[in-house]
């Protein structure tokens, strides 16, 4: 059964796969203090007492708050490259996810070609198109 989590950012609660860790789904999740180190932008080497799988340490994002970060930051999208999450769950119930438009810039979906399972991504007019890799 899937649960709820707040965004960290925008306050939304969205939906969580407590067997993926009860992250928000399609969202990222990372404990703030791991981006830091002693001179950085972030100066957070905690002290010893503190406890680094602490809950309070972790950010979540929701799937919008994380597209609105991509689109600030274009050097980390060239970093990541395409095809960071599935086009959502609706496509696990058709032999062509390319159906389903994409939810975002950043997704991936499947269709059955000829007997085999082929990936496609979002491409820069927002259409779907074959990867020309699989993952």
């Amino acid at each position: 059964m899937n649960g709820a989590r707040q965004c960290t950012n925008c306050g939304i609660s969205k939906t969580t796969s407590p067997d993926f860790g009860d992250f928000i789904d399609d969202g990222w999740s990372f404990n703030y203090l791991a981006l830091g180190h002693y001179g950085g932008f972030t100066d957070c080497i905690p002290d010893s007492e503190d406890d680094w799988d602490d809950p309070k340490y972790t950010v979540h994002l929701c799937h919008d708050c994380c597209v609105r970060m991509l689109e600030a930051l274009p050097g980390l999208v060239k970093l990541i490259g395409p095809g960071g999450h599935s086009n959502g769950f609706d496509s696990l119930n058709t032999d062509d996810g390319t159906e389903i438009p994409p939810c975002c810039n950043h997704a991936w979906t499947w269709k059955k070609e000829d007997g085999k399972w082929r990936t496609y991504l979002v491409n820069e007019n927002g259409d779907w198109e074959k990867a020309k890799k699989e993952k």
